[in-house]
């Protein structure tokens, strides 16, 4: 039983830390930038933006090494659980950062290129 719950306690330490802070951190600024792009253009606030997001998946991407490299409690490794539940978010996020050079109005939503109609 303590090692069902310290396995729940890691879990969620894992959920919480890192795919809510970070990752939704990293989808808050790629649509952010998305949105000033399709809007104004790249501008110096653009740049600015770029290289938040940059830091941001930089530590992103140091989180995930970490925990993917941890053990649960009872000595189980982390990293099948960090490609689970991990993968989709990030590889997202990575499709997200490429739509802003490759769409035409610099964002992605499921579907594909997002267009807005202003």
């Amino acid at each position: 039983k303590a090692e069902l719950e310290a396995n729940i306690r890691m879990f969620w330490k894992f959920l919480l830390r890192l795919m809510i802070e970070n990752v939704f951190q990293l989808h808050l600024q790629l649509t952010c930038l998305g949105l000033s792009l399709a809007l104004s253009g790249w501008d110096s606030a653009c740049k600015n933006m770029l290289g938040s997001i940059a830091l941001s998946f930089f530590f992103l991407l140091l989180k995930l090494g970490q925990t993917a490299f941890a053990t649960t409690p009872n000595g189980a490794p982390m990293g099948p659980m960090v490609v689970c539940f991990a993968g989709f978010p990030v590889g997202y996020a990575i499709a997200k950062f490429i739509a802003i050079f490759a769409c035409s109005q610099s964002l992605l939503n499921i579907t594909g290129c997002a267009v807005l109609e202003i």
